[in-house]
């Protein structure tokens, strides 16, 4: 949390005056617009980890040049070391069709897809 004064001097202020216990919560306005926000979460066998956060890490490189990339990362599970999610967030559609089209993605997915245990989780959100 913030140690700015206002916000040292406020919060307990409000905590105090708060109804049962205060939980903090970040929120995002929406707004209309064209982007796209994928989260995709993956979870493969231990003996497979180090190769797909090495793919996971590739993947993320390459298409973070793609046109029209905003981000792209890939997160490792603190509490599930074999939980992997991988986020995307693009411009528009356009974009996000030609990264689907890209070598890198159409070599490196099918590769993660097969490691996984179970099936990816896949959500796609539009801002």
């Amino acid at each position: 949390m913030s140690s700015a004064a206002h916000f040292t001097r406020i919060v307990p202020q409000l905590a105090n005056a708060a109804v049962g216990e205060m939980a903090i919560q970040s929120f995002t306005a929406a707004s209309e617009g064209d982007q796209i926000r994928i989260n995709c979460l993956l979870k493969v066998a231990n003996e497979n980890l180090v190769t797909a956060l090495g793919l996971g890490k590739e993947l993320v490189e390459a298409s973070r040049k793609d046109g029209g990339n905003i981000d792209y990362d890939i997160y490792q599970s603190q509490t599930d070391p074999t939980q992997l999610m991988i986020f995307e967030t693009w411009k528009d559609q356009p974009s996000l069709d030609v990264h689907s089209a890209a070598e890198h993605f159409t070599r490196i997915v099918p590769q993660l897809q097969e490691m996984a245990v179970g099936e990816m989780a896949i959500q796609v959100f539009n801002k």
